[in-house]
C-alpha cells in the first residue's frame, strides 16, 4: 500500500506541474488589449492589494499598464518628455478606455481631452513635493469612468489614467 500511495502522490505533482495555471479575468482583458492595438504584455506583479500588467506600445514613450485595485480596473498611459499627444494616441487611449469600462469610445476621447484641457489650465502645485506639477480631471456624464492626467513639470512627462467607476 505505501508504494501505491507514493505513485499516486507522484502522479498528482506530476501532474500538477504540467499543468499551467489558468489566466484570469485581468490577463484575459489586456491579452485583448494588446491583441487589438500590437502591443506586447511585458509582465504581471500581484500584491495583496492589486495587479498591475504593463504593456508596451509604441506609441507610447512611457509605460502602459492594466492596473486592479478591489476588483476595479484602470489604464495608465504615461508619456515622456515630448509634444502633447496626437489624435492617434488619444485615439489609443479611447479604445483601452473603452475596453476597461465599457463605454463607448467617443465618450471615453471626449473625457480624456477634458482631462487633458483641464491640467493644461490648472494651477501648479505649491507643496514642495509636487511643486509645479498641474492636473486635471474629467467624469463622464454617465458615471461610468474618470480619467485623471498629470503635466509633470521637471520632465514635461504626461500622464493619464483612465478609471472604472
Amino acid at each position: 500500500m505505501p508504494g501505491l500511495r507514493r505513485a499516486a502522490l507522484i502522479s498528482l505533482v506530476l501532474v500538477g506541474l504540467c499543468t499551467t495555471a489558468r489566466a484570469d479575468q485581468w490577463d484575459d482583458l489586456a491579452a485583448t488589449f494588446a491583441a487589438q492595438e500590437h502591443a506586447r504584455i511585458v509582465s504581471r506583479n500581484d500584491s495583496g492589494g492589486g495587479v498591475s500588467i504593463d504593456i508596451e506600445h509604441p506609441l507610447v514613450t512611457g509605460k502602459t499598464a492594466l492596473l486592479v485595485l478591489d476588483g476595479k480596473p484602470a489604464m495608465l498611459f504615461a508619456f515622456a518628455a515630448g509634444s502633447p499627444p496626437s489624435d492617434e494616441v488619444f485615439a489609443l487611449m479611447a479604445r483601452g478606455g473603452s475596453l476597461i469600462t465599457g463605454g463607448d469610445t467617443a465618450t471615453v476621447m471626449t473625457v480624456l481631452h477634458d482631462a487633458y484641457q483641464a491640467a493644461l489650465a490648472g494651477k501648479e502645485q505649491s507643496d514642495s513635493r509636487f511643486k509645479g506639477l498641474r492636473h486635471g480631471s474629467a467624469s463622464a456624464p454617465s458615471g461610468v469612468l474618470y480619467v485623471g492626467c498629470m503635466i509633470h513639470p521637471h520632465n514635461s512627462g504626461l500622464n493619464f489614467m483612465i478609471i472604472k467607476k
